[in-house]
């Protein structure tokens, strides 16, 4: 790989952009697997309810 880190041309508040962007797609994506885990977790308590029911 050729070319030096430094050679994109842009300013911090692109880059602080940059970072903030990356920053929303990691959180929106921990809050897609929390939200698949709570559904989950939701679906085995009711199958342990069900199986516990008398």
């Amino acid at each position: 790989m050729t070319g030096s880190a430094g050679s994109k041309t842009g300013t911090a508040s692109e880059g602080a952009g940059v970072a903030a962007e990356t920053g929303a797609v990691a959180t929106a994506a921990l809050l897609a697997v929390g939200a698949d885990a709570l559904a989950a977790g939701a679906s085995l308590d009711t199958a342990a309810d069900t199986a516990s029911a008398p």
